[in-house]
């Protein structure tokens, strides 16, 4: 927490004019709406997304307001970073006792997903990566990874080479990320300090809970 501090005080350096140059309009909130899927929960807040998908502009006024406020005041409000965590099986045919066959999954907050849809919309030239990852990209899938995975292995194969494969389990990589860097690679980037100061705000204060049913 003391480097993500750290870093709270480089964004606010680069913060300058951008508090006048960042605002949400209800036609971006409206569409960003309308992009959510129907049906998801956020963990027995009560709002789930179809109120924002079928809203009204005026709740979507409303929420105009409210993301806007916390962007520029660098603030999320303490209810919207309460998340639940709910256990599902990996496998229905295995043994439900065990608890190696289970995976847990966070619902968060919908007005705070609806707030990562928008900032993915219009930031998303600031969240580039490696062209070699295949996964949460558009139009993009591990299946061309294993494509091209069968097509080298059935190339050497038919000319009775020597194949070798490396395998990296990296199942467990999300919890040994360095938060701290990613922030830092944002400012490189130039991204406006508003945003990254929003990000670096929730990723600090979250608090979860974890549901049995």
């Amino acid at each position: 927490m003391k480097k993500l501090d750290t870093i709270r005080g480089d964004i606010t350096s680069i913060l300058g004019d951008s508090l006048f140059n960042i605002d949400i309009s209800v036609t971006t909130i409206s569409k960003c709406a309308r992009k959510w899927k129907a049906g998801k929960h956020d963990g027995g807040h009560g709002f789930d997304s179809d109120h924002p998908i079928n809203g009204s502009n005026k709740l979507f006024l409303m929420i105009r307001c409210l993301i806007n406020a916390m962007i520029v005041h660098g603030y999320i409000s303490n209810e919207l970073l309460h998340s639940t965590i709910i256990s599902i099986p990996k496998n229905l045919r295995s043994s439900l006792c065990s608890s190696d066959n289970y995976r847990g999954i966070t619902l968060c907050w919908s007005l705070c997903k609806l707030l990562d849809i928008k900032i993915l919309d219009k930031y998303d030239s600031y969240l580039y990566t490696s062209d070699l990852q295949f996964r949460f990209k558009p139009a993009l899938s591990t299946t061309l990874c294993t494509a091209i995975c069968i097509e080298s292995v059935d190339y050497y194969f038919r000319k009775s080479g020597n194949i070798y494969s490396w395998l990296l389990d990296a199942c467990k990589a999300l919890y040994k990320v360095h938060y701290g860097k990613l922030f830092k690679l944002l400012i490189v980037r130039v991204m406006p300090g508003l945003i990254i100061r929003s990000l670096l705000d929730s990723c600090m204060r979250q608090q979860f809970c974890v549901s049995w049913y």
